[in-house]
């Protein structure tokens, strides 16, 4: 089983048991994966398809207790996909289609159609039932990565106007999202760990949600160790760089006039340094027993005197 699909199978074992929240769920099961089969003469025909046994016995026992539909399942081969089962739920009756578009505000009361991909925000009426449409929605037509591999949640439509309309719809969410076209879909997606987190909490996979959080936490912080050490790496090798310019001074010095030639606080500084070819400017000073600054000086000191032999 995929990772999506185990997220699908979790919410689809959720209660059905507040008639409000359902009512929503369906919602957003519907605009997110129902197909819309004009039968003429102003008559149209619902069909719901899915993969995952589950969320299509999810929609059953929803459109039942909505509706009081004894909807037949029907298992077919899908041949596009090898040995891929589909599970398709399709609702026929000229009546009860009339009457799910018109509650979801996609007929109007004299048989019109409006749109068959529409959000009407004005029938969900609390946070919870915003929450139970993006589940909907989630079951049917979305796709999620496992977090060890990536960060993201995909939503496929077949037009253009229902991704607006989604993308829109996260947006009022606070959940970042962006729209791709595809060869034949139009594709929502959400990238950023933290809207992924989000939105899966609010579908109800609490469970996943942390697992999101969890990843994204461990990632931030091996990508924190590995900055941290590059720049250590970094520092460490512009230290090695300096000392080496260092000792190459002092050995011109030698070779050219004699250590000597320096004064005595120079002198000893350059022995120090040749002592310690290794280590970084401020573990001198301490074993100099001076300031940081005032050996940098007695070293640059010795460069510029290099320089002009």
């Amino acid at each position: 089983m995929s990772y999506s699909s185990d997220i699908k199978g979790a919410l689809s074992k959720l209660k059905t048991d507040d008639f409000d929240l359902d009512f929503s769920e369906l919602y957003g099961m519907i605009f997110g994966g129902a197909s819309f089969v004009f039968r003429g003469m102003g008559k149209w025909g619902i069909r719901i398809t899915s993969t995952i046994a589950s969320v299509e016995y999810r929609l059953y026992t929803l459109l039942k207790n909505q509706y009081g539909i004894q909807a037949e399942v029907i298992q077919t081969q899908n041949s596009n996909f090898g040995k891929t089962r589909e599970y398709q739920i399709t609702i026929d009756d000229p009546q009860i289609v009339a009457m799910i578009l018109r509650n979801y505000g996609m007929m109007d009361d004299s048989g019109n159609l409006i749109s068959l991909r529409i959000i009407d925000k004005d029938l969900m009426h609390n946070e919870s039932e915003y929450h139970a449409f993006l589940r909907g929605v989630l079951l049917t037509c979305a796709s999620i990565n496992d977090p060890a591999k990536s960060f993201s949640v995909e939503f496929h439509f077949t037009d253009n106007i229902a991704a607006v309309q989604f993308s829109d719809f996260l947006r009022d969410l606070e959940i970042d999202s962006k729209i791709r076209e595809n060869k034949n879909s139009y594709v929502v997606y959400v990238r950023r760990s933290s809207d992924v987190s989000s939105l899966l909490f609010m579908c109800g996979a609490t469970r996943y949600g942390l697992a999101v959080e969890e990843r994204s936490t461990v990632k931030a912080m091996k990508e924190r160790m590995n900055r941290e050490h590059n720049f250590d790496m970094a520092n460490f090798n512009r230290s090695l760089d300096a000392a080496q310019q260092q000792i190459d001074a002092i050995e011109k010095i030698i070779n050219m006039r004699g250590m000597s030639y320096l004064s005595d606080d120079l002198i000893k500084t350059a022995n120090l340094r040749l002592d310690n070819p290794d280590i970084s400017l401020e573990e001198l000073s301490q074993i100099a027993g001076m300031s940081k600054s005032t050996l940098y000086k007695r070293l640059r000191k010795i460069m510029d005197i290099s320089k002009g032999l």
